[in-house]
């Protein structure tokens, strides 16, 4: 049975590393992945999306880390980061939004690829909401039939 699906791809804007107030890292202008691995972590479950894109970005650097502590929600990792029990590394946008904590620039990290896929017989209300969020988030993504979307069979 075929099915026509539509994809869609986005670059996502960067990670930043997060670091406790008073962290020797919090103020400094860039950070390598090299120097994050230096640090114990807290991070995402293995699996998990922004897990799976630290350590390849980790892996490509050629530098190995330690993970001290893993959070299921973003929440619980910036109160680990904030009672430094390490230092995290999560999307920019949400580094932004983690008043507990200090965001501090990075470089040498890829950037993320997000993706969605649903039936070109149409979205669901909650996956295009997911999409409207996603064309919000990477204003700046070049995007091919509207987010970059490109139709298959399988």
């Amino acid at each position: 049975m075929s099915t026509s699906t539509v994809k869609a791809s986005r670059q996502a804007p960067a990670t930043a590393p997060i670091v406790p107030t008073g962290h020797p890292l919090a103020g400094t202008a860039q950070v390598t992945p090299g120097r994050l691995a230096e640090e114990d972590m807290v991070d995402m479950p293995p699996g998990s999306g922004i897990r799976r894109h630290n350590d390849a970005a980790f892996t490509a650097a050629g530098v190995t880390r330690t993970v001290a502590f893993e959070a299921d929600t973003m929440a619980l990792l910036e109160q680990l980061v904030g009672r430094g029990l390490g230092i995290g590394l999560v999307p920019a946008a949400t580094a932004a939004t983690m008043p507990g904590v200090g965001a501090v620039a990075t470089t040498g990290v890829p950037p993320r690829t997000v993706r969605a896929v649903w039936t070109a017989s149409g979205a669901s209300p909650a996956a295009r909401a997911f999409l409207q969020l996603l064309r919000e988030r990477t204003p700046k993504a070049p995007a091919e039939d509207g987010l970059g979307a490109q139709r298959s069979s399988s």
